[in-house]
């Protein structure tokens, strides 16, 4: 079975424990490939998570732009948390 990672713009309403930073960059190659999109961000900040063992990306952002290598540039970034059931004081925050 594949696991999925589910992605949060803000403060979640779970408890969690922050396992680290994920941020990724997608560029168009050549002017006539495609403009990268929030999709293929999210695939590979989850891709990145899951190898980090989390199970959830909070506080997730993307910001266009461009690079000395193309003018079509994408980059998401976020926290990798994995979802606890209940508080563990140490290393983990909740949504009040």
């Amino acid at each position: 079975m594949q696991r999925r990672i589910s992605l949060h713009s803000t403060e979640p309403n779970f408890y969690y424990k922050v396992v680290g930073n994920v941020e990724v960059t997608t560029e168009a190659p050549t002017l006539f490939d495609d403009t990268p999109s929030i999709g293929d961000v999210n695939q590979l900040m989850g891709q990145q998570a899951l190898a980090m063992g989390a199970d959830a990306i909070i506080n997730v952002e993307y910001e266009r732009g461009f690079s000395w290598t193309s003018w079509r540039v994408l980059t998401g970034r976020g926290i990798a948390v994995i979802k606890v059931p209940v508080l563990i004081p140490e290393n983990c925050k909740a949504v009040q």
